[in-house]
């Protein structure tokens, strides 16, 4: 049976062993790779809920969000342990 994760119907991440997923966030336009970082599962759920783009900082042990010169949708279901968020123009 095929895993929900697997038919990209629904955003199922997969986190590593140290409960990050890598985060790409490209330009919606011409899909140029802007930016890439990490999430946790709240870093996710504070930009799904907001629609603003969180990240987790292993420098800091913190959540951080992006600054407001970049709108950004909210993450894309995706397969994998890649979170694909895209740039508004």
């Amino acid at each position: 049976m095929t895993h929900s994760r697997d038919t990209g119907l629904t955003l199922d991440p997969k986190f590593d062993t140290s409960g990050l997923l890598t985060a790409v966030v490209t330009d919606r336009v011409s899909g140029d790779v802007l930016m890439v970082a990490h999430m946790n599962a709240d870093a996710l759920a504070q930009t799904q809920a907001t629609g603003e783009a969180h990240f987790w900082s292993r420098s800091r042990q913190a959540l951080w969000r992006k600054g407001r010169r970049r709108a950004m949708c909210c993450a894309s279901p995706n397969s994998g342990s890649t979170a694909t968020r895209t740039r508004y123009g």
